[in-house]
């Protein structure tokens, strides 16, 4: 379970920076691991142009919400500073290593 930020009784109380880094590296290896798994799914699967792009974004939005409402327990401003971090820095951060992996599985699929 990521680490809180601010306490639960006061949400506005100052944020911890170590747990809110924790939480993105958390979440940034998250979404590596997904786009690992996108990428060779959607290669093998022969998905390829812009299709292959809106189902990798469909994946990963599938990934937030899970992250969502599973590990923050749908409320994501209580261990981020900034929902930012699970619905654009996570996907968009991941997207070199889908390419890698999309066109490395599609090459040895088809």
């Amino acid at each position: 379970m990521p680490s809180g930020i601010s306490s639960a009784s006061n949400p506005t109380a100052p944020i911890d920076r170590r747990a809110a880094e924790k939480n993105t590296l958390a979440v940034a290896n998250l979404f590596t691991s997904a786009s690992i798994a996108s990428g060779i799914g959607i290669g093998a699967i022969g998905i390829t142009g812009f299709a292959g792009f809106l189902a990798h974004f469909a994946c990963m939005l599938v990934v937030s919400g899970a992250c969502v409402s599973w590990k923050c327990d749908g409320t994501p401003s209580a261990y981020f500073a900034s929902i930012d971090k699970i619905f654009i820095d996570g996907p968009l951060a991941g997207l070199p290593t889908f390419v890698l992996f999309w066109t490395l599985s599609y090459n040895f699929c088809h």
